[in-house]
């Protein structure tokens, strides 16, 4: 056999573990039959519990009998004579370094263990003892139990052993029993259970006696007189005082006997069950007997690590918001690492009212069920004080792990009516919208919009507080409720929160009650794009469209007296900024947006061969103030002489070189969008041959521009966006990626 065992397995286990470390192997090297025999009582029979006290005395000053390790009281030690006394002695420990040596003289003495009443419906003694049964010497293991009886074990100074189970022996005589103590150290346990009312003793885990008995619990105990002689001595070591929760066997063998062949082996397995049981690390020692003359009984320790239970996980919103007059159903799952069954209950669910009002009418209940799930249902009625509903949710798994959360309904007493988006000059509605809104601060409108809300038509409240991105802005006392006019063109591009808050006016305190709350995002674009360049002549006539790597030939031209436009999507562009190498060339403030001028006769643009990039960006104020447009940005060739025909006034430059690696790509597989179609979340993926600046432009299917981004090809490899914050109806969209020279790839995606 090994020389010790290990097994780990999860708690509440009740099924052969199928791991290694759950077998063992008894070989037999010999030249006859081996015969064993495992003594299954052994194997932590009624050891799974809490072990209240336990010590190998390993903490204790020599001399001093004061137990560590979480002992709640101290070895009470009597002493006699100066050569009678219990002391920590390092002679002979069973493990360790130490252990309780009692020295006897012709006194007297004895020394008792005090321990916290246990709980629990048996209760266990377990020791490890060295006897020294010199003539005359008798020892007395006594254990007192809460019914004040005594239940004692006897070795006498014969070796003879005896026990007394009262109240069967009124008269405390002492019933003999057969067995016959090992020598050295050996295991003494004593067990009292009030389910099967018995009381055993048991050495080396072989039961020597087992009695009917009607006694509860060990209160206390002590090892004590007896006839003795000078020199006499006990020895302990590993002394528990163990609260079994239930009298069960943890660990049992299969088989538990058997006969081995020469030269043959028995693999014996180890079945283990946790029901009941304390995560933690249980230590026994079991016997193995056998025929064999050289070692007929070896003693396996046997350790078992049984592994806490993994709680279950309760998922679910717990924190929620209903309306008064709604009906909303809350389902609360549950997720368990180590149970396959959990079931989700409710608890101590109750309403209460607001302002010191009744809670009205709610009505609560569970109406759906199952494992790891539990659906409930709230109804409430129009009341404008319901307060709170509030409970508990909890998850108990099949191990007895239980987890709960808190559950709190805040129920409002009444609502806002959905946003608008209206024209406060002209009374007219743009857009009606509950939780988002896309504003585009180029709307020719964009000054005279504002965002309107009010009461449902059976509330009668008296006012309405705005408040954008956690700054209060206004509150409105007269219906229609509007918020601050000037407010929303000065918004910046993004995302914006909007809180509408209805509340009661007190005027004899001046005093706010807010009632209810209703938020909407705000999404701010700004759609005004320079959309193309031209090259015209110095009267305006057009020779042509500037893009990117284009060439412009004075030779061709006859002159350099020509001028540069640029053209913008919409009307309500005041100006654009133009700069030549990154350099502010002229702001225009008039249509044709020239980069020569047209205002003072200086109608071309003065310049000389080179090479040029060319940005114009629009804004929406003259003089290049206000919100900022999307730029457009060109790099151009200015040639004089270097024409490649002799017709051509302007045109593209091609090139008859190769491109390097980062000017190609594989035009089919550059842009991928995922997933199709799109419900929520918009996932974009560039390939990896595409290199340097590119710009992101998703449209609607007329061509209008929803987001614009621009920025380095490394950004977009896997960039995503959430319709929801763009604001985006179910419909057909176009995502395009157009690189620094121009070249562009397109693909089309449903949002539904």
């Amino acid at each position: 056999a090994p020389n010790s065992v290990l097994v780990e397995v999860p708690i509440a286990t009740v099924t052969p573990s199928d791991s290694s470390s759950a077998y063992f192997t008894i070989s037999n090297l010999g030249s006859t039959d081996l015969n064993y025999s495992i003594d299954a009582d052994s194997l932590l029979n009624g050891m799974p519990g809490v072990r209240l006290l336990s010590t190998g005395f390993e903490g204790t000053t020599p001399g001093i009998a004061q137990l560590q390790n979480g002992w709640a009281e101290i070895v009470y030690v009597f002493y006699v004579t100066e050569n009678n006394e219990w002391s920590i002695s390092t002679t002979n420990p069973f493990v360790g370094s130490k252990h309780l040596r009692c020295t006897a003289n012709a006194e007297n003495f004895g020394g008792e263990f005090f321990a916290p009443e246990p709980e629990g419906n048996a209760t266990t003694i377990d020791m490890m003892v060295n006897l020294d049964l010199g003539a005359g010497t008798q020892w007395e293991f006594n254990a007192l139990t809460e019914d004040q009886s005594t239940r004692k074990f006897i070795v006498g100074s014969d070796g003879n052993l005896s026990v007394v189970n009262l109240p069967r022996y009124p008269d405390y005589e002492a019933e003999p029993i057969l067995g016959q103590l090992p020598t050295g150290y050996f295991n003494v346990r004593l067990n009292l259970n009030n389910i099967t009312n018995e009381f055993t003793i048991s050495i080396d885990g072989v039961t020597l006696y087992t009695g009917a008995s009607n006694a509860t619990k060990f209160i206390k105990f002590s090892i004590g007189k007896g006839e003795q002689i000078m020199g006499s001595s006990m020895d302990i070591d590993n002394f528990s005082w163990i609260d079994n929760s239930e009298n069960i066997k943890m660990l049992a063998v299969q088989p538990e006997f058997g006969t081995i062949p020469p030269l043959g082996s028995q693999q014996i397995k180890l079945i283990t069950d946790t029901r009941n049981i304390d995560a933690g690390t249980y230590s026994e020692i079991f016997t193995i007997r056998s025929n064999d003359v050289a070692t007929p009984v070896i003693f396996l320790p046997v350790t078992i690590v049984v592994k806490p239970n993994q709680l279950p996980v309760l998922v679910g919103d717990f924190n929620v918001t209903m309306i008064s007059g709604e009906t909303k159903s809350f389902t609360f799952s549950a997720t368990d690492a180590d149970d396959s069954l959990v079931v989700v209950s409710d608890h101590d669910f109750e309403a209460s009212g607001s302002r010191g009002e009744s809670a009205a009418y709610i009505f609560s209940e569970v109406t759906a069920s199952g494992n790891k799930f539990l659906t409930y249902t709230i109804t409430t009625d129009q009341s404008p004080y319901v307060g709170h509903v509030t409970g508990r949710i909890q998850a108990k798994d099949a191990s007895g792990g239980i987890v709960s959360k808190l559950f709190n309904v805040s129920i409002l007493p009444f609502r806002t009516n959905d946003f608008m988006l209206v024209n406060y000059r002209s009374g007219n509605v743009v857009a009606n919208f509950t939780d988002t809104v896309t504003l585009d601060v180029a709307h020719p409108d964009i000054d005279k919009l504002t965002i309107q809300t009010k009461f449902p038509s059976e509330i009668s409240g008296n006012g309405m507080m705005f408040t954008l991105d956690g700054v209060e802005i206004n509150k409105d006392r007269s219906e229609p409720y509007y918020l601050s006019y000037g407010v929303l063109p000065k918004l910046s591009e993004g995302y914006h929160t909007l809180l509408a808050s209805s509340f009661y006016y007190f005027n004899y305190d001046n005093t706010y009650y807010v009632y209810a709350t209703r938020q909407t995002i705000i999404h701010v674009i700004n759609s005004a794009a320079v959309t193309r360049f031209e090259v015209v002549t110095r009267d305006g006539v057009s020779l042509m469209e500037l893009t990117n790597n284009s060439s412009i030939d004075l030779s061709q031209l006859g002159t350099s007296e020509f001028n540069i436009i640029a053209k913008t999507n919409i009307s309500t562009v005041r100006s654009v900024k133009f700069a030549v190498n990154n350099i502010t060339a002229r702001i225009d403030n008039g249509v044709p947006y020239a980069l020569g001028g047209n205002v003072f006769g200086d109608t071309f643009w003065k310049t000389k061969a080179g090479h040029y990039s060319l940005t114009a960006t629009p804004y929406l104020k003259y003089y290049g103030w206000g919100v900022k447009g999307n730029s457009l940005t060109v790099s151009f060739t200015v040639v004089n002489g270097n024409a490649k025909t002799a017709t051509t006034i302007a045109r593209t430059e091609t090139s008859i070189e190769v491109p390097t690696a980062e000017e190609t790509f594989d035009i089919e597989n550059a842009l991928a969008i995922y997933p199709v179609p799109v419900t929520d979340e918009l996932h974009i993926k560039l390939h990896e041959s595409i290199k340097g600046n590119v710009t992101l432009n998703i449209m609607n299917a007329q061509g209008q521009s929803v987001l614009m981004k621009s920025g380095d090809a490394d950004f977009f490899r896997g960039y995503s966006i959430h319709t929801a914050q763009l604001g985006l109806p179910n419909g057909v969209y176009f995502v395009m990626i157009i690189r620094s020279n121009g070249m562009r790839v397109v693909k089309k995606f449903v949002k539904e």
